[in-house]
């Protein structure tokens, strides 16, 4: 029993210990705060000495590591055959091994067509994507932004690597420890731990995916028809014709409204009518 007792000492004390090295360890680390708070993901992890923040444009370039940008276009074309778009589109994204996430296709009031196209792109094909896009139809906006976010990949690394050191600390003391309180209490802060490392994995494959695959917005419009002289006066006789029906109806609704009103006051007419001729007898 004694002897029981003594390893489950031990045990914690190993734990004291990871929290005595990990808050004051100069490298980048996460401590466990009294072994059960867990560590917020928005909290930026310290990669330098204790009072100094996160990594500065120097230390960035200092790293030689690529810089993460996530690419952004969006073009405006206009073109007269609107029917062979969508294939000469897909055709462009099978091209340069990209593919396309949504696509509508709509008609205003004036019989005007639109199309509209999210494609996302390798980013090593983005310039060349961009090129035969605006080969497809005559040129009329184009929009380019780029978000780096190296600053924010870094330090999720980091905090990611912090976590993993964790995880395998807890593992050898899950190993060792043999009373059921203290492999509860090892097998709470694993489930966190690995919590985070989910967490933060999702993050960093979001930012990859991002970043490899540049989005392109196209919207391909029809150009406004040009109307003729005679197209003009057709247009003009059918806008007098509307014009005539929407008179009639509108004096059709008139009567209707003020019929009930004519015939009460025509009642009234004739009541005073028949008195007088009452009276004149």
């Amino acid at each position: 029993m004694r002897i029981l007792k003594c390893k489950g000492l031990i045990i914690l004390l190993g734990i004291l210990l990871i929290v005595l090295v990990t808050t004051s360890c100069r490298a980048p680390s996460i401590g466990l705060q009294d072994s059960v708070e867990p560590q917020s993901l928005k909290r930026p992890v310290q990669t330098k000495e204790k009072g100094k923040e996160l990594l500065t444009e120097e230390e960035l370039q200092s790293t030689g590591k690529d810089r993460k940008i996530i690419k952004e276009a969006n073009l405006n074309l206009e073109r007269n055959d609107l029917a062979e778009a969508y294939e000469e589109v897909q055709e462009l994204v099978k091209k340069y091994n990209g593919y396309i996430i949504d696509s509508h296709q709509w008609q205003n009031n004036n019989q005007k067509k639109y199309y509209r196209y999210t494609l996302r792109i390798p980013q090593q094909n983005f310039d060349s994507a961009i090129a035969g896009l605006k080969d497809l139809g005559k040129l009329k906006d184009e929009r380019f932004t780029g978000r780096d976010v190296t600053r924010e990949y870094i330090d999720l690394k980091a905090r990611l690597s912090n976590f993993k050191a964790q995880e395998e600390r807890y593992l050898e003391l899950l190993d060792q420890a043999k009373d059921v309180e203290d492999i509860l209490k090892i097998e709470k802060e694993l489930n966190r731990v690995r919590t985070e490392i989910e967490q933060l994995e999702g993050q960093l494959k979001y930012y990859d995916n991002r970043v490899d695959l540049a989005t392109i917005n196209v919207q391909i419009v029809q150009p406004s028809p040009i109307i003729g002289s005679n197209w003009q006066i057709i247009n003009s006789f059918k806008d007098a014709v509307r014009g005539f029906v929407k008179s009639i109806n509108l004096i059709i609704i008139l009567i209707g409204a003020l019929l009930p009103w004519l015939l009460f006051l025509f009642l009234i007419l004739m009541v005073g009518y028949f008195i007088f001729k009452v009276k004149r007898k």
